[in-house]
């Protein structure tokens, strides 16, 4: 499998590095793993709370995009001694924040602990990861953690297998931004672990859904593919970690960042007074135009 970064969360800090040492062992150069660790709970659940949320999020973005922690993580030269750790004592010429020569993963996935208040860590990273639960009987133990882990990277790289070819089309109902859409689009992205079972789902959601190239959604609006004849360009570096994942990532595969939606209504009026968006960076957003060009992340492209 190509170069694939993987979060574990939810998972003790009392067993997360024997939980670490033993995945690297295991699984070949291409691979980098993150444990964002946390604190046991009496309950044998893990609890995602605002500060342990935010710390998944900042793992995230160290597995993704290499801003610390080097060098384990993806380099351009793997053949070669590694200026940080070789003993003839070159010195690596790459600054702190920096990326090290990285090469960003190909796909992301996490995997987490079931417990309290998994949907705030899933609205946080928005479906940027291919998210893969672990075993609840595994909590607090090693072993079995890193069993389960291994098993789950087994059913994400099946699922991958599936979701990879969608994301280079433009027409693939994965692709469509989850908020603004609605519409039941969180069954289609909750991945079955059986893919022919997830293959006849998103071929009968285009079938019901997507009609005179575009998806019919909710208030009679509709969601058209833009062609890459009229892409406005690739989206900016960002900030906030949540938003850089999901410019890059959905479902833990990449896809086109030039990529987004022109948003119109049915009935072909322009939208001044009558449709009501919203953008993840700039909060409730009244479109004025015909077109509303809306990003794959639920963010508008430019001024709109």
């Amino acid at each position: 499998m190509a170069n694939t970064a993987v979060v574990l969360a939810g998972v003790p800090s009392a067993i997360h590095s024997a939980v670490l040492a033993s995945l690297r062992a295991h699984y070949p150069t291409g691979y980098v793993f993150r444990v964002a660790s946390s604190r046991r709970q009496k309950d044998d659940k893990a609890h995602y709370l605002d500060d342990e949320v935010q710390a998944i999020l900042e793992a995230c973005r160290d597995a993704v995009f290499g801003e610390k922690k080097r060098p384990s993580s993806f380099c351009r030269s793997p053949t070669q001694h590694c200026a940080l750790t070789h003993s003839a004592g070159k010195s690596c010429s790459i600054f702190d924040g920096q990326t090290c020569s990285l090469l960003k993963p190909d796909y992301f996935i996490l995997l987490y602990q079931p417990g309290e208040n998994v949907k705030k860590l899933q609205e946080v990273l928005h479906h940027s990861p291919l998210a893969v639960p672990l075993s609840e009987q595994c909590y607090g133990k090693a072993d079995r953690t890193v069993a389960s882990a291994i098993d789950a990277i087994g059913g994400a790289r099946a699922a991958i297998a599936h979701l990879k070819d969608h994301m280079s089309s433009l027409n693939s109902p994965y692709l469509l931004p989850p908020t603004n859409y609605g519409m039941g689009i969180e069954k289609l992205f909750k991945i079955d672990s059986d893919i022919e079972k997830q293959q006849r789902k998103v071929k009968s959601f285009r079938v019901e859904r997507f009609a005179d190239r575009a998806y019919k959604a909710k208030g009679d609006l509709r969601f058209s593919p833009a062609s890459s004849e009229i892409q406005h360009g690739s989206a900016g570096p960002q900030d906030r970690a949540e938003i850089a994942l999901t410019r890059h990532f959905r479902l833990g595969c990449t896809y086109e960042d030039k990529f987004h939606f022109d948003v119109t209504r049915a009935d072909g009026h322009i939208h001044k007074g009558r449709t009501t968006l919203f953008c993840r960076l700039n909060g409730v957003w009244k479109p004025e135009k015909i077109n509303a060009n809306l990003l794959v992340d639920d963010c508008m492209r430019g001024n709109g």
